[in-house]
This record gives structure tokens, C-alpha cells and sequence, in this order.
């Protein structure tokens, strides 16, 4: 709630407002929560943050394009 107050109250956001969402992600639902989101194509930025199995959550992720 504290990041969607933040961004909501600079101007220079409002075109492109970040989404939060709060969820229990794993390697398996991580793609589902991207495409729930409306996120397709090239991203400029995609932070997760979570606790372990990170680096399984960000292999598994093929509904986006990424630089790697």
C-alpha cells in the first residue's frame, strides 16, 4: 500500500504506474501472476521479491521477454 501511495503521487508515474501484488509465488505460478497482471512482451524492469527458490522462480518465468 505504502508503494502504491508513493507513485501515485509523482506526476512522472502516472503514464506508467508500477503494479504490486502481493502473492505466495513458486516456480510453478509465477508465469500465472505475471499474465493475471496484464504483463506481456519485453519489460523494462521485473523485481520479485521473495525469500529462496529464487533463482528457480526466475528460470521458470517464459511469458515475458528478458535480457539475460
Amino acid at each position: 500500500e505504502n508503494g502504491r501511495k508513493f507513485y501515485k503521487s509523482h506526476s512522472n508515474t502516472n503514464y506508467f504506474q508500477p503494479i504490486f501484488e502481493h502473492e505466495m509465488i513458486n516456480a510453478e505460478n509465477i508465469n500465472d501472476i505475471i499474465q493475471k497482471n496484464g504483463i506481456s512482451g519485453d519489460i523494462d524492469l521485473l523485481s520479485i521479491d521473495i525469500d529462496g527458490n529464487d533463482y528457480w522462480v526466475l528460470k521458470n518465468i517464459n511469458c515475458i521477454d528478458t535480457i539475460t
